[in-house]
């Protein structure tokens, strides 16, 4: 899938693997559609579509159409598992973010079951912000 070029205000982009998630991709989405402390424009959202067989892609676009503001982006995954299909999105971030001048953008990344803290982005980007280099 072919994304559209990045927004100049980009600083984070989430990376999420998925696989056959259709039963939890809603609350996955949810939660970071509704991100505080941090601005819409300044994050986007991966979805790495690995092999789905189900309604996850489906379901995934439906979230984002009840989130117009969330920047979701689909794209393919290898087919051979989650650590593969987040390499996909991890490199597509970080091409994203040099394009946009943002050698220090923060590349984040969880589960398509998993359901983050409502502050989970803000609390990374001030930590990159203070120096960290990693963050687990």
């Amino acid at each position: 899938m072919t994304l559209p070029v990045p927004d100049s205000t980009l600083r984070a982009c989430v990376v999420v693997p998925a696989r056959d998630e259709e039963d939890l991709i809603g609350s996955c989405l949810e939660a970071l559609a509704t991100q505080v402390h941090v601005s819409y424009d300044e994050y986007e959202v991966l979805l790495i579509l690995d092999d789905c067989t189900d309604r996850t892609e489906a379901h995934a676009r439906e979230i984002a159409v009840g989130h117009p503001r969330l920047r979701l982006h689909l794209l393919d995954g290898p087919g051979e598992g989650s650590g593969p299909a987040r390499r996909v999105g991890m490199d597509a971030a970080c091409a994203r973010l040099l394009q946009v001048g943002r050698p220090e953008g923060l590349i984040a990344c969880t589960d398509a079951d998993t359901v983050v803290a409502p502050d989970w982005l803000a609390a990374q980007l001030r930590a990159v912000s203070q120096g960290a280099r990693a963050i687990g």
